[in-house]
């Protein structure tokens, strides 16, 4: 919507509250000293949205409803008030669209947001994942194994079994951490054993058997799979 259509429409709805207020004077302010100061009230309020003399008389008409429809004062009051409405919506319109334009800016960098969030993880990544197989070569990868296996086994041995024989919630999210952290380090052994260590994985990962089957699971992996760190 463009800038000359809402001042179009203002100056319309001027000139339709002006004339209604020369046919109708009585309804034009009482304070003002004549009638072309009251004409100059009345200009100013239609550009502040004060239609005071139209609603005055549409308070009149409606006493006698059926004789001012008839006259037309009553259906011309109404058609002025419609004419407004269409300048209040046009008029927030154009705000809501200043409003925009101004904060194109904000929105632009709000939607892309997400995208740049992804693309520093993946580039973390990325970035990291030379060093973990430098890592590997150096041995720094098998102590981060043996230290996931010790914090695996730790959460399972602090269990209290009095209170049943799986785990609390908070020890069973620190356990899904733990091996979700392990899956990383599949990459290390050889492609046909993976398979089978990630099937070991998922019985770590299944509260569901219990803690002392958990802790078996942990002593199967490390003596199965231990050798490939060495």
């Amino acid at each position: 919507m463009g800038r000359q259509s809402l001042e179009t429409d203002m100056d319309s709805l001027e000139r339709m509250v002006v004339e209604f207020a020369k046919d109708n004077t009585q309804y034009l302010p009482s304070d003002a000293p004549n009638v072309d100061d009251a004409m100059q009230v009345v200009r100013k309020g239609v550009r502040e949205g004060d239609l005071s003399p139209v609603l005055r008389a549409y308070e009149s008409d409606l006493r006698t409803p059926f004789r001012s429809a008839v006259t037309g004062s009553l259906v011309r009051a109404l058609l002025i008030q419609i004419q407004k409405t269409k300048v209040d919506v046009e008029v927030a319109l154009s705000g809501i669209d200043r409003l925009l334009k101004s904060q194109q800016l904000v929105f632009g960098f709000v939607g892309v947001t997400p995208s740049l969030i992804i693309l520093y993880f993946v580039g973390r990544w990325v970035w990291t994942l030379p060093g973990r197989r430098r890592g590997l070569r150096q041995g720094v990868v098998k102590s981060d194994v043996v230290k996931i296996f010790r914090d695996i086994e730790r959460i399972l041995c602090l269990h209290d079994p009095t209170k049943g024989d799986v785990l609390k919630f908070r020890d069973r999210g620190l356990l899904l951490c733990e091996c979700y952290v392990l899956r990383d380090f599949v990459g290390i052994l050889p492609r046909g054993v993976r398979r089978d260590f990630l099937e070991d994985l998922e019985d770590l990962e299944n509260t569901k058997l219990g803690v002392e089957r958990q802790l078996k699971t942990v002593a199967r992996m490390w003596r199965v799979w231990g050798k490939y760190l060495s």
